[in-house]
């Protein structure tokens, strides 16, 4: 089961957490793969906020009438919109590296959303693990 210590949102609990189980590691022998898991899962648990935003864009174009997306496009417009909202210098970081990992944690968290996002085989394939 998967735990959440933040607060729901009108997306659910889509603020996932990795305390009590991991939602992706299953043994990856490839030590950079891992390597880039581990940041990834860093990353998520201090940045829930981008999953929801993911799911709110993807909800947009959804209902929209598109049948297709794809991540990248995605952390672009994060991107794009961060740039516009805020007056510093600071750097968004959103690594290219995550990508596949958002991709097969929303299909996990949001069923209705598999097959929606374009996909490709990916070494992140192999820490899917079982989310729900």
């Amino acid at each position: 089961m998967i735990n959440s210590n933040r607060s729901s949102t009108e997306y659910g609990d889509s603020r996932y957490t990795f305390e009590d189980e991991d939602l992706f590691y299953t043994g990856i022998p490839d030590e950079k793969v891992t390597e880039i898991y581990l940041k990834f899962k860093e990353f998520h648990e201090h940045n829930g906020h981008i999953l929801d935003e993911l799911l709110k864009m993807i909800d947009a174009i959804k209902n929209r009438g598109h049948t297709k997306i794809g991540m990248g496009m995605l952390f672009e417009v994060m991107r794009w919109n961060h740039m516009l909202q805020t007056k510093t210098d600071d750097s968004f970081k959103l690594c290219n590296n995550y990508r596949a990992y958002y991709t097969r944690m929303i299909e996990k968290v949001r069923p209705d959303l598999e097959g929606f996002l374009t996909k490709k085989r990916s070494k992140a394939d192999g820490c899917s693990g079982d989310l729900l």
